[in-house]
């Protein structure tokens, strides 16, 4: 019975999201957009993605490793299974990197094709649901071999990676949204890095002139969106994502209309962001934005610019609550026939991954384990020091199996009517949350059903 159910959920999963892949895009590295239905075509050539490992040596055991890490953070995921397999003698990882949005549907379609890696990756947002759907094998056995508890770990961190008592992730490091800058450009306007709401109004002022704004807000863009809003001005405003039910949503309130409506003003009222922005990215990068609201992940792109000079901050308190939004990988096994060497190569490939949690440091991506932060190689990496300070008040997601499907990576193609200037931040939100709880039901149906 529990099969028959599984398969179902899966392909409601295939299907419902197919609509929700067609609507969102994911960009490069960044948060997971979406999961999607697979055609025949797409999963072929899912399954021809890119591998960054040569056929294993003779005598070493094969494994597989997907991952999203699509954007500059791959280069050097790249680096670290290539130290693994050079200093291993007994196992080699064939590693694939995959767009986030065909990522999810690789992983979605093997639950039922049995084509899934050894190890993979999977976002906080999405252990519950993938755990729900039979796809992960618990890990519980190998963090007690790698003596790992919740003390290695900031309060409440691991807590996310438990679905009915059982552990499905081990936590890999947190991204949480922060704030870039241009220095030249804050020099040139003569201020300072902003702390609140009000300073960065105004810096964002002086700093805009001609084709140069204060700062960016791109009107269709899921990894934008999802981190600015959801849990970092909606919360900061006094929000809230979720009922108390846990199934319907709430963001519609007093305080998701002043975190959309300040969105809105800096694009109309103060005319510091540009209209109808497709990539603040690419804005940044040409020395065409004073700020910009993202992740860590964007380090590395940014470093081979030479001619940005550019510094990282915590997210200013705009609302009267300092909370911010916070992603995380958790390195994951998934339900496959493995052979016993097989699944000793797993469980070495991931004590290895975080043992040297400190070298993903160096990808922009903040470790998870407490003594990777608090190692002195960790402190010389100066921009990540004030991303690691937002620790103590990051708010991480629910865990809820049909969160991310039927609310965080769908809500914000509503919002784009309200960004573009062609309806009231109200109709916006009351729009999002109409279709989130249409989405949501029917998921909940199927996960409960």
């Amino acid at each position: 019975m529990k099969t028959v159910f599984k398969n179902r959920m899966l392909a409601l999963i295939l299907l419902a999201v197919f609509v929700i892949s067609l609507l969102s895009a994911c960009q490069g590295s960044q948060p997971a957009n979406t999961t999607a239905a697979p055609t025949q075509a797409a999963t072929q050539a899912a399954t021809q993605a890119a591998t960054t490992a040569a056929p294993a040596p003779a005598g070493k055991t094969e494994i597989d490793f997907w991952n999203g890490f699509a954007g500059p953070d791959g280069k050097q995921m790249e680096n670290i299974v290539s130290a693994y397999n050079n200093a291993n003698s007994s196992y080699n990882v064939t590693m694939q990197i995959i767009q986030w949005g065909e990522y999810w549907e690789k992983i979605t379609a093997g639950a039922q094709s049995g084509i899934l890696p050894e190890v993979g990756v999977v976002h906080f947002d999405d252990i519950t649901k993938f755990a729900k759907l039979g796809v992960l094998n618990p890990i519980d056995d190998l963090m007690n071999t790698m003596g790992l508890t919740d003390s290695d770990y900031p309060p409440g961190y691991m807590e996310k990676s438990i679905v009915d008592g059982k552990r499905y992730g081990v936590p890999y490091d947190f991204h949480p949204v922060v704030m870039f800058y241009n220095k030249k450009l804050l020099a040139e306007a003569g201020v300072d890095v902003p702390k609140t709401g009000e300073e960065f109004i105004d810096a964002c002022l002086k700093i805009t002139k001609g084709d140069v704004y204060g700062t960016a807000v791109p009107v269709a863009d899921n990894a934008f969106m999802r981190p600015i809003f959801t849990r970092t001005l909606l919360y900061q405003f006094g929000g809230t994502e979720l009922n108390p039910d846990g199934k319907t949503y709430a963001f519609n309130s007093a305080a998701g209309e002043q975190a959309l409506q300040w969105l809105v003003d800096l694009i109309f009222k103060y005319k510091v962001a540009p209209e109808d922005l497709e990539d603040m990215i690419d804005l940044f990068n040409s020395n065409k934005a004073g700020f910009i609201f993202t992740g860590p992940w964007q380090i590395l792109g940014f470093e081979e610019n030479s001619e940005l000079d550019y510094g990282v901050a915590e997210m200013p308190l705009i609302g009267s609550n300092r909370i911010v939004w916070s992603g995380s990988h958790q390195l994951v096994k998934p339900v496959k026939k493995t052979t016993t060497e097989e699944n000793a190569a797993a469980d070495d490939f991931i004590t290895y991954l975080i043992e040297n949690n400190i070298e993903w440091a160096k990808a922009g991506q903040v470790p998870a384990l407490n003594r990777a932060r608090e190692s002195a190689e960790f402190k010389a990496l100066d921009k990540l020091v004030p991303i690691a300070a937002e620790f103590d008040y990051i708010k991480l997601p629910e865990n809820y199996p049909w969160y991310s499907d039927g609310y965080a990576y769908i809500f914000h193609r509503e919002f784009m009517p309200a960004l573009t200037g062609e309806i009231s931040v109200k109709e916006a939100l009351d729009n999002a949350v109409d279709y989130c709880n249409q989405m949501t039901a029917e998921l909940v149906e199927k996960f409960e059903g």
